[in-house]
């Protein structure tokens, strides 16, 4: 028994290092799904356009899955939701190593990973909101800094298993990893500092703390629906997402049509998820004393000007100055989103809304590869590709600067 004024660690650290680790292995799935586009295509000889269906099915399952994980986790908090998400990915990858079709990656990638994905960063984002106040940013940007953790792991990783064992066993792989590692850290989660005991919440240390159990407001998921800011911000975030999706799949393809090896061509997602965790995490600390939306906004504009560099970029330097400029403003990004959705509509539904914001954000990380992957068979180019994705990234800026809070939450 700990003596009477001993300080112990706040829960919500744990549960803050167990949805980073999630984040990584569930987000790294998605984003190394770059590596298998050229074995996947020289398999089924199959086009462009063909192959980027497969991540834009899972972005299209993914989003409205968001609506009722996020509703999940209001009501019943993140485990059992993120630990349903864990077999779903893996099992997906499973299939996925036995596909015989692109119509069966479909089923088996677009569907089941779709959404499994969607039990993790929705739940995780609305849960370390609740344990965290004061530093909100900072607790977001380390979970999403996994994100970025997971783009530097696990495409690496992918593209030498690939290399050295082909797609299908690496599937097999990542697939038995996600099971292991994602399961075993969602039993440390707890929705929100009411479910730990009394005492517990009387010793712990830091500012974060709650001797009453916490009361949440904000806005109904209803009522927040009825407002211009959330569809506002789901709009720009849609914008931003398309640009996102287009360059995470289609980064490595570009740079092996320039001639650049591809195991070269992976590391400049490893400086993207490198650049993205430095910008989540020091974006996120500053946002707590400068503020959300100012931040939010010259974060995008970088992104904006960095795809109009991309496209005149045809070297190694030129490719890695993108990476690491153009991931740290995507990591500035990736804390604010959840960060301003809790400011605008409050906590109590936050899972819920979240939700929707995702499933509106999904609909551009759909179209965005997707487009992208007819551009190319159209044109034999990515210009246009990049020169839109800089136009929507511009908008969605534009659109960050004009969001208001609806009301007082009550």
């Amino acid at each position: 028994m700990p003596s009477v004024g001993a300080k112990r660690l706040y829960y919500g650290w744990i549960v803050l290092a167990a949805s980073f680790v999630i984040i990584v292995f569930s987000q790294g799935v998605t984003f190394s799904f770059a590596e298998f586009m050229g074995p996947l295509q020289e398999e089924f000889d199959a086009t462009w356009a063909l192959i980027s269906w497969i991540p834009a099915v899972a972005g299209l399952i993914h989003g409205p899955s968001n609506l009722y994980t996020g509703w999940f986790t209001d009501r019943f908090g993140p485990r059992t939701i993120v630990i349903v998400g864990a077999f779903a990915i893996g099992l997906g990858l499973l299939l996925a190593s036995r596909a015989g079709s692109p119509w069966q990656l479909f089923a088996s990638y677009g569907l089941m990973v779709g959404f499994g994905t969607s039990c993790t960063y929705v739940p995780l984002a609305a849960t370390a909101s609740r344990w965290f106040v004061g530093r909100r940013g900072l607790a977001l940007g380390i979970i999403t800094s996994g994100i970025g953790f997971g783009t530097v792991l696990v495409p690496p990783v992918a593209a030498h298993l690939i290399l050295a064992h082909g797609w299908r066993t690496t599937y097999l792989v990542i697939g038995f990893t996600v099971w292991v590692i994602v399961v075993a850290a969602a039993l440390f989660l707890k929705k929100q500092p009411d479910d730990v005991t009394t005492s517990l919440r009387g010793q712990i240390s830091g500012q974060e703390g709650h001797s009453e159990p916490l009361q949440l407001t904000g806005l109904t998921f209803r009522q927040a629906t009825r407002t211009r800011a959330l569809w506002l911000l789901a709009a720009s975030l849609t914008l931003f997402t398309l640009t996102l999706m287009m360059v995470m799949y289609h980064l490595v393809v570009y740079a092996e049509g320039l001639g650049i090896s591809k195991v070269t061509a992976a590391t400049f997602l490893s400086a993207i998820g490198g650049a993205n965790i430095v910008g989540r995490l020091s974006v996120g600390v500053l946002s707590d004393r400068a503020g959300r939306k100012p931040l939010f906004v010259v974060c995008l504009l970088v992104q904006a000007a960095m795809m109009l560099w991309l496209m005149q970029s045809s070297s190694i330097w030129m490719f890695y100055v993108f990476a690491v400029a153009w991931g740290f403003a995507y990591g500035g990004v990736g804390p604010m989103i959840p960060a301003v959705t809790g400011e605008l509509f409050g906590l109590r539904h936050m899972g819920s809304i979240f939700g929707l914001v995702i499933l509106t954000m999904s609909v551009g990380g759909a179209v965005g590869p997707t487009l992208a992957g007819y551009i190319v068979d159209a044109t034999g180019g990515y210009s246009v590709a990049f020169l839109i994705g800089a136009i929507a990234t511009f908008l969605s800026a534009l659109g960050i600067c004009f969001l208001r809070r609806p009301g007082a939450h009550g």
